[in-house]
């Protein structure tokens, strides 16, 4: 899916859009920073791109994405009223067509008490501000409102992939053995390779659960004591 929206040429004379949605843990910014690496040494056009975080003042103002995509192909971006910063954005998307627009972790938003129609509003905003030849990267969770705004409008081609356990179930395991290995060096191997193996799968993909889990692996524990350590982890991820 991602090959062909990167493309050199896009395959219609509307925006492209692909969201990248899944659930807490599952590498969804590390992703993303790939994909702007990608598209950097790669592509010929211009890239911009944001990434949003739940303990970053951003947070509070999704524009900030739209004023950072600003900043980076303008020398001196002023601030300005949200209909100027996103009649600026389509003067330089129109100025510098084929340009690919990134942002990550949209969900963690937490704007004033109608955040839905926030996050919505500017959505919209994002939307008519984009030229027939702009791509746009939405790497988040999987909330109603943004999955609801981007398919509710046919001036633009989305496309969409959910991150699922099987797509970072390798992953997931090659890091879960390396955390064991850090933490128990001097543990038998069939003991690491057993330990390790829980980890992944009770982990269900989620990386940070694995980190989780590598703070109840002590050296000085019996393997009892070591399972019983990994069996208190929480089961899930929800913040």
């Amino acid at each position: 899916m991602y090959i062909p929206w990167s493309a050199p040429e896009l395959p219609t004379d509307m925006p492209e859009i692909l969201r990248i949605h899944g659930r807490p843990g599952f590498g969804k910014t590390f992703l993303c920073s790939r994909i702007v690496e990608h598209l950097s040494a790669t592509s010929v056009k211009f890239v911009a791109y944001f990434f949003l975080s739940s303990d970053h003042e951003s947070r509070n103002d999704p524009y900030a994405v739209v004023r950072s995509w600003l900043s980076q192909p303008a020398a001196q971006p002023d601030v300005s009223p949200r209909a100027t910063v996103v009649q600026f954005l389509r003067d330089v998307l129109q100025a510098r067509p084929g340009c690919v627009l990134v942002v990550d972790g949209l969900n963690e938003c937490t704007a004033p008490a109608d955040s839905s129609s926030f996050i919505t509003r500017f959505l919209e905003d994002d939307k008519n501000a984009n030229t027939p030849a702009t791509r746009v990267v939405v790497n988040c969770r999987d909330e109603p409102e943004i999955r609801q705004t981007l398919r509710a409008n046919d001036s633009y081609s989305l496309a969409e992939y959910q991150i699922s356990p099987r797509d970072v179930h390798d992953d997931a395991s090659t890091f879960s053995r390396s955390i064991v290995d850090k933490k128990l060096a001097k543990k038998p191997e069939d003991i690491r390779a057993s330990l390790s193996k829980t980890m992944t799968d009770r982990s269900d993909g989620q990386f940070l659960r694995l980190l989780l889990q590598e703070q109840s692996l002590k050296s000085w524990k019996t393997l009892v004591q070591l399972r019983r350590g990994l069996d208190s982890t929480p089961a899930g991820l929800n913040n």
